[in-house]
């Protein structure tokens, strides 16, 4: 039974607490108030009675930092650099530490979602839903200090969302913004590489109706040259047929 005043004896209790799964949490909750206020310890009691329940993603990071504390220390130095990286870009500095910083910290999330993800498939499954507001919690760290300690000590109890200047926070905008800026290069690439197919084609075309046209424009002036001897032909024939009737009228 916890003693009254036991501070150290009480975070123990809160540890195992919040690393319980998440249908044993209220019962577990009520239990260690009771306890402790049977033990005399009142004001802990009460503190521990009003505990939240954690939502399902919470509660799934909770176990997960518990397992990964060496993916939990990554994730919360990325997120000191992302903050401390924010404040110089906010000072006038350069966008490459932020750039950088950013890169990091999406990478520790990454690292951290893999633990949090197997939570949440013993849990009830790991939707799409879940993992994404998962995934926006461990972001928040980078902005938020007293989510960092929460998160350091296992004992978060409610989704959070990235907050502070917006785009340039790992958990805002920026990753929709990269992504969204490489999907159009993308479709610019394929756009210009379809109308360079066009441009060949129409090239290869316009070749083909040239020669075809001066193919035709050959067979023309040959066509014209041989009209010309024809007629040239007719002319000095009738004339012939001309002076062999005036030869046959005199004789």
């Amino acid at each position: 039974m916890p003693k009254p005043g036991d501070s150290s004896s009480l975070e123990r209790d809160l540890d195992r607490l919040y690393g319980l799964p998440l249908d044993e949490f209220t019962s577990g909750r009520n239990a260690l108030a009771s306890e402790l206020k049977r033990s005399g310890d009142s004001a802990a009691a009460t503190r521990v009675r009003e505990l939240k329940k954690p939502t399902r993603p919470a509660g799934a990071i909770n176990r997960a930092a518990r397992r990964n504390r060496r993916d939990v220390k990554r994730l919360l130095e990325a997120a000191g650099k992302l903050n401390e990286a924010q404040e110089q870009l906010l000072r006038g500095g350069g966008r490459r530490a932020i750039d950088q910083a950013v890169e990091r910290e999406r990478a520790a999330v990454e690292r951290l979602m893999k633990a949090v993800e197997v939570e949440l498939g013993h849990d009830g499954g790991a939707s799409q839903s879940m993992l994404e507001r998962a995934r926006s919690t461990l972001h928040a760290a980078a902005t938020d200090p007293e989510l960092r300690k929460q998160l350091e000590a296992g004992r978060i109890s409610a989704d959070r969302t990235a907050v502070g200047l917006g785009g340039l926070t790992a958990g805002g905008d920026v990753a929709p913004a990269r992504a969204a800026r490489s999907a159009q290069k993308g479709d610019a690439r394929r756009r210009l590489k379809r109308t360079e197919r066009e441009l060949d084609d129409a090239e290869r075309a316009l070749r083909h109706a040239e020669s075809a046209r001066t193919e035709a424009r050959e067979r023309l002036d040959a066509a014209e040259a041989a009209v010309a001897r024809a007629e040239k032909e007719v002319a000095e024939a009738a004339r012939a047929r001309d002076e062999a009737r005036s030869a046959r009228n005199r004789s």
